[in-house]
């Protein structure tokens, strides 16, 4: 007697676990995948949303008189005039140098000193004028303490 009793008890139990079980399954798998899609896809949806703001394109220009300077050359008989503009990030910036003559004639001094360097061959080509403009940049940024985002060339003559 016993054992019928117990037998359908069984068969009741095993049903509940073939069902209840790939439920709770199922559930957790959504839980997690849920998860995953809000730590993940969402995070990653938000954050290419937030893209930071494109660097302010430069507004300063600082600009220069003429240069004529002996270049480099065996013989010193070659010379380079040239009119320069530098870049800076703000009108602010350009405007606060321009008004100091100290700041601004350090700046002209290693201008001259940076062309002077130069061969009228490492001039004559394009990568030559490149480098000269790095080259430029660096000493007026270093001489003017300011960041110098650019150099323009207004006149440029090797003779």
């Amino acid at each position: 007697m016993s054992d019928a009793a117990n037998t359908p008890a069984k068969k009741g139990s095993s049903k509940l676990l073939m069902i209840g079980i790939p439920v709770i399954v199922l559930l957790l798998g959504g839980a997690g995948g849920g998860y995953w899609y809000v730590t993940t896809v969402r995070a990653a949806a938000s954050g290419a949303e937030k893209k930071p703001a494109p660097e302010k394109e430069p507004t300063g220009l600082l600009s220069f008189d003429s240069f004529t300077v002996n270049l480099a050359d065996p013989g010193g008989r070659r010379y380079l005039r040239v009119a320069v503009n530098l870049v800076l990030p703000d009108e602010v910036a350009a405007k606060k140098v321009d008004e100091e003559d100290l700041a601004k004639s350090k700046i002209r001094s290693a201008l001259i000193d940076v062309l002077s360097g130069r061969m009228a061959t490492d001039l004559s080509t394009p990568a030559g004028r490149n480098d000269l403009k790095h080259a430029i940049a660096e000493a007026a940024s270093h001489a003017g303490h300011i960041e110098v985002k650019d150099v323009l060339f207004q006149d440029f003559i090797v003779q």
